[in-house]
């Protein structure tokens, strides 16, 4: 879970979390960035250093701690969330700020790299979009290299797996869920093209794509203010 406003809630959240049955929470910022902090369980008191009180106190056990490691800004400024670093110039310084942040965490101790950022970050300028698809091109072009979810991240080190035995790892597996019950026989394919809609613009247009079990597709994209994609007037 992340905390509103990384406002951690002390030994009282993290009971709730034990009592919940929670894996783990990601709310507390750590500027242990060189070489990066790995992600911990709570089987005993926290070491890390409390950024943003009441952190926890006590020990819990099962319940893991994925530390939001800081980025380092061109200003040489500390910033837990991509969106509060100094905002890139050009695609290039923001490609070169997310390379930069990743290869710290690749190049020293391989603790998982985290990308936090909110949709602010992709508001600002049409190139931070094109820098992340560059970014994300030159991770996916590396053959250690992975994009997983955070309980994926865990499981692998709940069970450390050899590169290459990795593509038989279940956890990161990509197999659709077995389900009983198909959610419809033939899904309809919808795709909308030249949409204005944040992150893209008017001089920087998108696509969008879905699939629906209906018998057709919309006449307009979904969004808020249209959510059954009526016919614009």
């Amino acid at each position: 879970m992340r905390a509103p406003y990384l406002q951690v809630g002390g030994n009282e959240q993290f009971r709730m979390l034990s009592e919940n049955n929670f894996l783990y929470d990601n709310s507390m910022p750590t500027p242990q960035n060189d070489p990066p902090l790995w992600p911990y369980t709570l089987e005993f008191i926290s070491t890390q250093t409390c950024v943003l009180p009441p952190c926890p106190t006590q020990s819990f056990p099962g319940i893991w701690e994925i530390p939001m490691v800081d980025y380092l800004d061109f200003n040489s400024t500390y910033c837990n969330e991509v969106d509060n670093c100094a905002f890139p110039k050009d695609k290039n310084e923001a490609v070169d700020f997310l390379m930069t942040n990743f290869n710290r965490h690749y190049r020293s101790n391989r603790a998982p790299f985290p990308l936090h950022l909110r949709p602010r970050w992709f508001y600002e300028a049409h190139y931070t979009i094109e820098a992340m698809e560059e970014f994300l091109e030159k991770l996916e072009n590396m053959d250690d290299v992975y994009l997983v979810t955070m309980t994926q991240a865990i499981k692998w080190m709940q069970m450390p797996t050899r590169l290459m035995d990795i593509k038989d790892f279940a956890p990161w597996k990509c197999d659709p869920p077995e389900s009983s019950t198909p959610l419809c026989d033939r899904p309809t394919r919808c795709g909308y093209y030249n949409i204005t809609i944040h992150p893209n613009s008017e001089e920087h247009p998108g696509e969008r794509w879905f699939n629906t079990c209906a018998d057709r597709c919309p006449l307009e994209f979904p969004f808020t203010g249209n959510p059954n994609g009526d016919e614009r007037v």
